[in-house]
């Protein structure tokens, strides 16, 4: 029986709530005057909480990397088209991006451009007149934007973004970014 008991162990139960809680059990045996096993003691509780917040340490530290090497990539790719590869190989390992493009804003020709599209729906155009869609929300927006598929529904309702290409099943997250080029 030595040591099989001993040392903290973390599991997965149920809670109070019926939620799925982390915990953590930690037993240690009582021992007779002559050392042999007479009993053991348990103590539970619940880690859920630092177990989140390690998540979330993880995943920060995670989202720096992924900023650092889309940063080096930026100076040392040697052709965009490589660089947005990249970029999205490294985007999805912070974020769903099983659909993924890159939008160029035309000005001289009132035209968004999409040198990068990986579209399972394979409904975007390479190129489309400026519109209301997504992309031009974004643009409007000047910072990132997160639609779930209700808010998507609800600016489509509302005249903001007229939908004529696609549809999201989820959620949606855009992000602006401007070059001096």
């Amino acid at each position: 029986f030595q040591g099989i008991f001993s040392g903290p162990a973390e599991y997965r139960g149920l809670g109070a709530n019926g939620k799925i809680i982390d915990i953590e059990a930690n037993a240690e045996f009582v021992r007779a005057v002559d050392g042999a096993p007479s009993n053991f003691v348990i103590i539970i509780r619940e880690i859920s909480e630092r177990k989140r917040f390690t998540a979330a340490q993880q995943h920060n530290a995670l989202v720096q990397k992924v900023l650092k090497e889309i940063t080096e990539a930026t100076l040392l790719s040697t052709s965009l088209d490589e660089l947005y590869e990249k970029v999205h190989q490294w985007v999805g390992l912070v974020l769903p991006a099983k659909n993924f493009y890159i939008a160029l804003l035309e000005k001289d020709s009132e035209e968004i451009d999409f040198p990068y599209c990986v579209d399972e729906t394979q409904t975007l155009p390479r190129r489309r007149p400026v519109g209301k869609g997504l992309t031009e929300y974004v643009l409007h927006q000047g910072k990132a934007v997160h639609v779930n598929l209700e808010e998507f529904n609800e600016l489509c309702d509302a005249g903001i973004i007229e939908l004529r290409y696609g549809n999201i099943k989820q959620e949606w997250l855009g992000a602006p970014l401007t070059d001096a080029k």
